[in-house]
């Protein structure tokens, strides 16, 4: 009976990790945003790409500001939209998503946020001046 109290014990501590992790974490806004009222907010998968191989993402928040935008899941993108090279919509398998391509050579190499909308996010980005290409 010990045993199966620990293993409940374990389960729900392990709940409550996963919560913090995976819904608390993108939530939390930067000094950068501070009390500033995104344009567009959005809970959406989010993947950060280093190489053609090798990526990391989740379930995340894009949040788009007047003059940046943030991208975060265990990561934190947080782009001038005069440092974004170029915007595209994309499905790699099932859903559109939209790849965010950064100028900085030393970060990641794309940032890709796969909102309900992506037609939409995509009209916000080039309002902003952000290079946008249409290619499904």
């Amino acid at each position: 009976m010990g045993e199966f109290k620990f293993v409940i014990l374990l389960l729900a501590g392990l709940a409550v990790a996963a919560y913090f992790f995976l819904w608390h974490l993108p939530s939390r806004r930067s000094a950068r945003e501070g009390l500033r009222r995104p344009l567009f907010e959005a809970r959406c998968p989010v993947r950060t790409g280093f190489s053609w191989w090798f990526y990391m993402g989740g379930y995340g928040r894009l949040s788009l500001y007047e003059d940046f935008l943030v991208a975060v899941y265990l990561l934190r993108n947080e782009l001038a939209y005069s440092d974004v090279a170029r915007a595209e919509i994309r499905r790699p398998l099932i859903a559109k998503g939209i790849y965010l391509y950064p100028k900085n050579p030393d970060g990641p190499r794309y940032v890709a946020v796969f909102p309900r909308d992506p037609e939409h996010v995509l009209m916000l980005l080039e309002r902003r001046g952000v290079p946008v290409t249409r290619k499904v």
